[in-house]
């Protein structure tokens, strides 16, 4: 909820505009807005993600301060949900201040709430009714809402492709599934239905980074909405819409590298050659054809002063390939080259880094009739 004019208003049906001018009241009065997340309001974790995190993007835009004040039967149901226990979430968020409800806690907590809003009203009578000790959390501080809202958005991550690499497994290697429900070309079809811009699945090596891949309209979209068309940090792997499809002399394909762990983020570790020797394979499967690329070039580079340029046709390609080689911090043996893939990600040396990591095909081989 937000605050306006001695009033409670909820952001998912109030009118943008009424939502804008709550926010700048409350920045105009007391320099930072104050969203109350009470269990009135039947709020899931993705509904809170997509409400802050559309507010704050918007709240960041104009400068201001946004701070989360969690109500104690919310936050409860909430932690129902999770698979995690309570203290391992207050473990991993690194909360600072934490206290089990007491009669004197819910004066206390009352008594110290800022002025400008209407005291955060606890029910004692809902809280008494439970039949363990309820852990109440008032979030202050960006740095705090920041570090819980990243955890759920990562716990939402990790459940999205987990579930999508499931079906990946049951379709490309059944043995491996007590109850495999389909094939290539029905998980082609089931992945589509999922998301309608899915185009394929890459995998990278003998590592863990085995995703979906879509194509956007544009190369904007993917970076902040992942597979389920659901606003994420993590965004999705996606192809440069530029390219056709996966038989043009070019193919790019771009993702986020999070923490050096989800998404692309192992990337970076084809800077080392023993890592580059035993993953050197990266497989590209569509609806009809699984590609295979052999990895020969990494670089990190400054993306103020170095582009990729799309359509390349196929008379450059050996030039453009020895290009990638003669910057690599790897030195290639020769090879004829018939396409090439160029994963793209976020490096963190440079202001506006980015990795490159440069593959040949080595075989295409039609999955299906």
């Amino acid at each position: 909820m937000l605050r306006l004019n001695q009033e409670w208003i909820n952001p998912q049906t109030a009118a943008p505009k009424i939502v804008k001018e709550a926010l700048l009241n409350a920045y105009y009065k007391h320099q930072t807005c104050y969203m109350l997340f009470d269990d009135e309001s039947n709020l899931t974790i993705e509904d809170l993600h997509h409400i802050y995190g559309s507010i704050t993007h918007w709240a960041k835009r104009h400068g201001m301060n946004v701070t989360l004040v969690v109500e104690t039967g919310f936050l409860y149901r909430l932690f129902q949900t999770f698979d995690e226990s309570v203290l391992s979430f207050l473990e991993v968020t690194k909360l600072k201040k934490v206290w089990t409800l007491t009669e004197e806690d819910l004066i206390e907590i009352n008594r110290q709430s800022p002025s400008s809003l209407t005291p955060l009203l606890l029910n004692k009578r809902k809280i008494l009714s439970i039949s363990i000790q309820i852990i109440s959390i008032v979030l202050i501080g960006t740095g705090l809402i920041i570090a819980t809202l990243n955890y759920l958005e990562r716990l939402a991550h990790e459940e999205l492709v987990q579930k999508l690499q499931t079906l990946h497994l049951e379709a490309t290697q059944p043995d491996l599934i007590e109850t495999p429900q389909q094939d290539s070309l029905s998980l082609f079809q089931s992945m589509k239905s999922l998301n309608r811009d899915y185009i394929g699945w890459i995998r990278i090596g003998s590592s863990e980074m085995s995703f979906p891949m879509v194509k956007g309209k544009d190369n904007q979209f993917y970076l902040n909405m992942g597979f389920d068309l659901r606003p994420s940090s993590y965004g999705n792997i996606f192809m440069d819409y530029r390219n056709v499809d996966l038989n043009e002399p070019h193919i790019i394909i771009y993702g986020h590298s999070v923490k050096h762990t989800a998404m692309f983020g192992k990337l970076i570790k084809y800077e080392d050659k023993n890592f580059l020797n035993q993953n050197q394979l990266i497989t590209i499967a569509d609806e009809n054809f699984e590609y295979t690329y052999k990895v020969f070039s990494f670089q990190r580079i400054d993306a103020n002063k170095t582009r990729l340029s799309l359509p390349l046709s196929s008379n450059s390609l050996e030039s453009v390939m020895e290009g990638y080689a003669s910057k690599s911090v790897h030195q290639p043996t020769q090879f004829e080259v018939t396409q090439l893939l160029t994963l793209v990600s976020c490096e963190y040396s440079y202001d506006n880094g980015r990795v490159f990591v440069h593959a040949y095909l080595v075989s295409k081989e039609q999955i299906t009739n």
